[in-house]
């Protein structure tokens, strides 16, 4: 059976990876940005060949669309950071409670 994700898939696993890494607390969003386009590029040149002439505008083009899938994904937060603050402390969930009612 043939692989059903398309590269719209792929790109919006990648950029919730990197969304989810909090390796470094200070990384803006362009840098978030860079990274995810820089890795995808990489990955589909290493399923082909693309054409020098169109790297340009494929960086461009997944910059934007990069861009849109991280503002829906981090809506209503003020930035990255605050994203993944938001994201640890809704993983930790409520704190248990000691006694019984």
């Amino acid at each position: 059976m043939r692989n059903s994700r398309t590269p719209k898939d792929s790109l919006v696993t990648l950029l919730e990876n990197h969304l989810n890494r909090s390796s470094d607390p200070k990384q803006t969003e362009q840098q978030l940005i860079y990274e995810v386009v820089g890795e995808f590029i990489f990955q589909l040149m290493n399923q082909g060949h693309i054409p020098h002439h169109l790297l340009d505008t494929l960086e461009t083009d997944l910059r934007e669309e990069v861009l849109e899938i991280y503002r829906k994904k981090t809506y209503g937060t003020a930035n990255l950071e605050d994203y993944r603050r938001r994201k640890r402390a809704k993983n930790k969930g409520p704190a248990p409670r000691s006694g019984r009612n």
